[in-house]
């Protein structure tokens, strides 16, 4: 089974400003997953797409752990498809390797905790059962974010919650909806990882905001505090982690 690793990271960050080339103990942010994703044994090749001048110059002397893939102007803006990016990079892997891929892991530049372990203990459970999932995506458990207690703003400013009185009471089975357990466990994508079965990527048809990966979705569960970095006062967290 042909594994490779896509990694996208894109310059402009605006949450965050050149988030991708954070210094993070010794490397930029972008670097560790690749490095990692590098030394991990099920991994055939990794690639970056990206258009950041800095690593389409191999400046960080590292030509010989990844192949890049600059990536086009349309697909450099905020509201480019990140679908897009990642079919744009497997048909460009392809070209390259000059044979079709079977498994994809994505990565993504902003957070360092796709650890070769984890890696490599996820395709391996992803392989074993390859018949039974699309997909598999890291996650961590936040049972204190579930659903019920999300709110979004109306017009006049108010809060409303997300989720209505009717669903929270089926789903909640009568149980007290101010605990934060209520919904049982919840579990958010953190940021390390997708594999993704090619031709799920390809055809994209699942029903879940990432269409990517199929309905058929495995997770693989790190620690609460593996996230990516969208925010300022993660940084802080980061480094005191």
């Amino acid at each position: 089974m042909n594994v490779v690793a896509l990694q996208t990271a894109r310059a402009g960050s605006k949450s965050v400003k050149d988030k991708n080339l954070i210094v993070y103990g010794n490397h930029p942010m972008f670097l560790h997953n690749v490095i990692q994703a590098y030394h991990c044994s099920v991994i055939d090749r990794v690639y970056i797409s990206t258009d950041i001048p800095s690593i389409l110059g191999y400046n960080y002397g590292h030509e010989e752990k990844y192949k890049v893939i600059k990536r086009p102007a349309i697909l450099c803006k905020d509201n480019s498809s990140h679908l897009d990016t990642m079919i744009r990079g497997v048909i460009a892997i392809e070209k390259d390797l000059m044979e079709q891929i079977d498994v994809v892991v994505v990565l993504l530049g902003n957070t360092p905790h796709a650890s070769t372990g984890d890696l490599t203990r996820a395709i391996t459970q992803f392989k074993d059962k390859f018949d039974e999932f699309d997909s598999c995506m890291s996650v961590g458990k936040y049972n204190m974010f579930n659903p019920f207690r999300a709110f979004h703003t109306l017009s006049d400013g108010s809060l409303t919650p997300i989720v209505n009185h009717a669903t929270a009471d089926f789903l909640a089975n009568r149980k007290n909806q101010n605990d934060k357990d209520c919904f049982g466990d919840t579990y958010f994508f953190n940021g390390s990882f997708w594999i993704l079965k090619r031709k799920t990527l390809m055809n994209h048809t699942g029903r879940s905001v990432f269409p990517w990966l199929g309905d058929k979705i495995l997770p693989y569960e790190q620690p609460a505090y593996c996230q990516e970095i969208d925010a300022e006062w993660q940084l802080d967290a980061l480094v005191g982690k």
